[in-house]
């Protein structure tokens, strides 16, 4: 792997960190006294959970990929890139409407990364060598053809 493959394995996990740091900071944004109005506060879980759960199931379903480049994970990850771009959506709806500070934070860490993210799931070439063709090496030999020399005697 390599590429933007390799970019999205980095965001990836560096997303667990920044999860875990806006998680840390923010920890007090979770707790149901910190609202003024009750239906703020579910509105505020019906914003961030499902964001939540589905990026802790595209982490795992990316860590099997590394060792498991099949076909039908890779399907099931792009899924869930899309499930997270659409739970984005509906976040920045609630955000509109309820959050407007967080409709930023949103954009860039959600909407952005994950629009771009789906759109490359579906249509790399790269994509579909390493985990549908199993050829990626050989695929980039026909691209790029080695300059080394054979010596015959």
């Amino acid at each position: 792997m390599g590429g933007w493959l390799l970019f999205f394995y980095w965001q990836l996990y560096s997303g667990v960190i920044m999860t875990i740091v806006f998680f840390c900071i923010n920890f007090q944004s979770y707790v149901p006294e910190n609202f003024d109005d009750q239906a703020k506060y579910y509105w505020f879980l019906a914003s961030v959970l499902p964001s939540f759960v589905i990026f802790a199931l595209e982490l795992a379903v990316a860590t099997t990929l590394i060792s498991v480049r099949t076909w039908d994970l890779l399907c099931l990850l792009r899924g869930l890139v899309l499930a997270q771009w659409v739970a984005g959506i509906v976040s920045a709806i609630i955000d509109i409407k309820f959050f407007p500070d967080n409709l930023l934070l949103e954009l860039i860490f959600t909407l952005i990364p994950f629009g771009c993210w789906s759109a490359y799931f579906f249509v790399s070439r790269r994509v579909e060598h390493v985990f549908r063709q199993h050829d990626w090496d050989e695929f980039v030999e026909t691209l790029y053809p080695s300059t080394t020399t054979k010596l015959v005697i």
